[in-house]
């Protein structure tokens, strides 16, 4: 199927690969307002309910991985530094109330042994007290990458409507999903400009062509 410019709503590529991921943040022509970002050691999957516990295990204890370790990073601008923190209703190693025991005795074992943390996320952009995208970009991006984490997933705002009264606040119009299951997704039904849609799509054809990666599209409706 063919679509027109005007047509188009999403583009993507269910290709899974370091490289397209790390090429794709690191050149889209566009101005991130926000971006959401996971980063998990070797590659290695946040587990699952539906993963094998046992296998999930192993590979941590084989990488230096803590099991089930999560921290969210939040940039303090008064600071000029990420500070390490875990959010409200999480803990730094993923265990709840209907955890296995396996679960838990490996996620304690893991701390005591030392290790990576297994999974980091980080917000940036363009709130207040946020860190800018293309400050996160040129200065941290390099820096988790070559310490062995891999972009495992993202939500980057391409664009965004502000609404005031009782539902005041930023929302997403338009964006690009990264997910390490499921691939690259320009989601663009709502994108407000005509010619840096098409700049869009076609920086994202040839990114894909470079990586042999096969694209879908889907129609606006």
């Amino acid at each position: 199927m063919t679509l027109t410019m005007e047509e188009l709503g999403t583009i993507g590529t269910k290709k899974v690969s370091q490289e397209l991921f790390r090429e794709a943040v690191e050149t889209i022509p566009s101005h991130i307002e926000y971006a959401g970002l996971e980063f998990t050691y070797a590659g290695i999957p946040r587990f699952g309910y539906e993963d094998d516990e046992k296998k999930y295990v192993s590979e941590c204890v084989q990488q230096g991985v803590m099991p089930f370790s999560q921290l969210k990073l939040n940039y303090k601008s008064d600071f000029k530094c990420f500070i390490l923190e875990t959010s409200f209703n999480e803990n730094f190693l993923g265990i709840d109330r209907n955890s296995t025991e396996e679960i838990k005795n490996a996620s304690f074992n893991g701390m005591l042994k030392g290790g990576k943390i297994h999974s980091m996320e980080t917000l940036v952009g363009d709130g207040h007290n946020l860190l800018k995208f293309e400050d996160f970009k040129e200065e941290f991006l390099k820096k988790f990458l070559e310490a062995g984490y891999h972009l495992s997933g993202g939500d980057f705002w391409l664009s965004s409507y502000h609404l005031t009264g009782y539902n005041q606040g930023n929302y997403r119009e338009s964006g690009m999903l990264l997910e390490h299951r499921k691939g690259i997704e320009l989601q663009l039904e709502k994108y407000p400009n005509a010619d840096g849609k098409q700049r869009l799509v076609e920086w994202f054809t040839q990114l894909t062509e470079k990586h042999d990666a096969k694209v879908y599209a889907t129609k606006l409706e």
